[in-house]
């Protein structure tokens, strides 16, 4: 029958061009000729009886104002990392989804753009890499490892920047956060740490090589398992999550 034809036309004019070009080139996929052939029979059938659509681009590249210049890709302009960040979280609801839709925002904008989303990235987690903050974590999560504290640092980030900042320069504001906000009973993201290479193969180019959240935390080591000094440095949190145990 015909009464799934215009459910179907998306479906139809990916396999309609993706052999002729018409597609983004990153996204092109194999069609068989077999698939094609069929395609076009259905088209034809449904034209005929009048239920056919005109097919609408999947794909519209921005003008050649837009692109990068020389490239002859159709890149879109590199985005200020915080921007980007901030306006996708806004869009998503965050975990793993966020991320996916984050790496096609960062290859939409070519190498140059995957570059610069990386040394923000890499600039954030480093300024989140301080004793102050990984003892908040080990409050919110019951205990943080030096990879969780990697992936919350992660998770931090695609808050956005207010919460961001917030943290990072009075970690005991975590509390009016995280509890609404944790991915999977815990306020981490690692996910995120692999946004720049699941862009990278959209865009069929090597990841960048610079490590991530790499080096020892910034000031005075703070003993997490010592009650008292936990209690004075995180009040507001401690007394939080002490609640929450009972």
């Amino acid at each position: 029958g015909l009464g799934g034809v215009e459910s179907t036309e998306a479906g139809g004019w990916i396999i309609e061009h993706a052999k002729t070009g018409m597609m983004n080139p990153n996204h092109q996929t194999l069609i068989s000729d077999e698939l094609v052939a069929l395609w076009r029979t259905i088209r034809e059938r449904a034209t005929a009886l009048g239920k056919m659509p005109e097919p609408k681009p999947l794909y519209t590249p921005p003008p050649q104002d837009l692109r990068k210049k020389g490239a002859g890709a159709p890149f879109l302009p590199v985005e200020d990392f915080w921007t980007m960040i901030n306006d996708q979280t806004q869009r998503s609801s965050g975990g793993p989804a966020f991320c996916r839709a984050l790496a096609r925002r960062v290859a939409a904008a070519g190498p140059e753009g995957l570059a610069s989303f990386h040394r923000g990235l890499a600039e954030a987690l480093d300024r989140a890499n301080t004793w102050r903050v990984w003892g908040a974590a080990y409050l919110m999560n019951g205990g943080c490892s030096d990879d969780g504290f990697l992936y919350f640092r992660a998770w931090l980030v695609a808050m956005g920047r207010p919460v961001f900042d917030r943290v990072t320069s009075e970690p005991d504001a975590l509390v009016n956060i995280a509890l609404a906000k944790r991915t999977d009973g815990v306020c981490e993201l690692e996910d995120m740490l692999y946004v720049a290479d699941a862009a990278a193969e959209l865009l069929g180019v090597d990841p960048p090589e610079a490590p991530l959240g790499a080096g020892e935390p910034r000031g005075e080591r703070i003993d997490f398992e010592d009650d008292d000094v936990m209690r004075a440095a995180y009040p507001k949190l401690w007394t939080k999550m002490r609640k929450k145990k009972r």
